[in-house]
């Protein structure tokens, strides 16, 4: 082939030729690299999309962890609290056969009894059992609740305060039944037991002093006749001292067995629960420790009320 001229070159069609080769040549090279800053960008959008899976996956795994191990703390610390309850519940020590160990020997006839806060008892509700025969007020003891396993078994149980031993039990029995229920024995096999039942009939309509009739037999030797009658309501319910509850303890009958009368709000202060006083005046037909009982059962069961209104009504808030 023969060598092409400089004027040739030079001529005004072999320019428009190489111009249009040269912007074929642009165009090629400027697809080349749009084509290459969209695979740029689809490789940093999939580096993003995996760098954003990742840190999601992360975050899941990390709440999934702190979920993990909040359940096992609240798990943990219900199951210390359990355990803690029927280790307590399990010091019954008073063994069965004990010398000295009867009705009307672990509480006095005469006694004041006083439910501590929950500061001093944060997993059971406790009520002190002062001698009200003594000057100084000693303490006998105290009764608590040991609700185990949410409530399914609830207990009560007295523990001395000198031995520091479970000496009385009572429970609510299984079923369902209107009004309240408990059964009370002693620790050191006692033969002779109590029911206390509810007459729930017998509430009036409108209940404005919270009155309630108990049934109290004696249970022994496969007998339960009813000993005593346990009548409770409350006296100034509208006054500006705070109202208070009195309950009479009598026979079938009418006759007089003891008497419980709780103090009014401003006597005991208005950062302390109110005292309650009974003194039993026949032994002979209702034990000391029944009667004690009484008293101590009632300001139990209305704390737990309140606290679970209190804890429904905190849920509520929560929706």
């Amino acid at each position: 082939q023969a060598p092409v001229a400089v004027s040739e070159l030079r001529s005004p069609a072999a320019q428009r030729g190489i111009s249009v080769a040269s912007a074929m040549q642009y165009a090629e090279v400027e697809d080349n690299s749009d084509h290459d800053s969209e695979n740029d960008e689809e490789e940093a959008s999939k580096c993003s999309d995996e760098s954003s899976g990742l840190l999601d996956r992360d975050r899941g795994c990390v709440k999934s962890f702190v979920c993990i191990c909040f359940v096992t703390t609240v798990l943990f610390l219900v199951a210390m609290s359990q355990i803690a309850i029927l280790h307590m519940h399990a010091t019954c020590g008073a063994e069965a056969g004990e010398a000295g160990m009867h009705w009307n020997s672990m509480i006095p006839n005469t006694t004041t009894t006083q439910m501590e806060y929950k500061l001093f008892s944060v997993i059971w509700n406790q009520v002190d059992v002062y001698n009200g025969n003594s000057t100084e007020a000693k303490k006998m003891g105290f009764w608590m609740d040991l609700n185990v396993f949410f409530d399914v078994q609830k207990r009560f149980a007295f523990v001395s305060e000198e031995t520091q031993e479970v000496l009385m039990e009572a429970r609510s029995p299984f079923g369902f039944y209107l009004g309240k229920q408990w059964h009370l024995w002693g620790c050191a096999g006692l033969t002779t037991e109590y029911y206390i039942e509810e007459d729930y009939w017998a509430k009036p309509w409108f209940n404005w002093n919270a009155e309630a009739v108990y049934n109290i037999k004696q249970v022994s030797a496969g007998e339960s006749p009813v000993i005593a009658v346990c009548k409770i309501h409350r006296q100034d319910t509208w006054s500006w001292r705070g109202s208070y509850m009195q309950a009479n303890i009598t026979t079938p009958e009418g006759e007089s067995i003891a008497d419980i009368q709780q103090e009014a709000q401003i006597t005991a202060g208005w950062f302390q629960y109110q005292r309650w006083h009974a003194t039993n005046q026949r032994p002979d037909l209702l034990p000391n420790e029944v009667v004690s009982f009484m008293s101590a059962v009632y300001d139990i069961e209305i704390k737990e009320k309140q606290e679970k209104s209190s804890s429904h009504e905190s849920s509520n808030n929560k929706r």
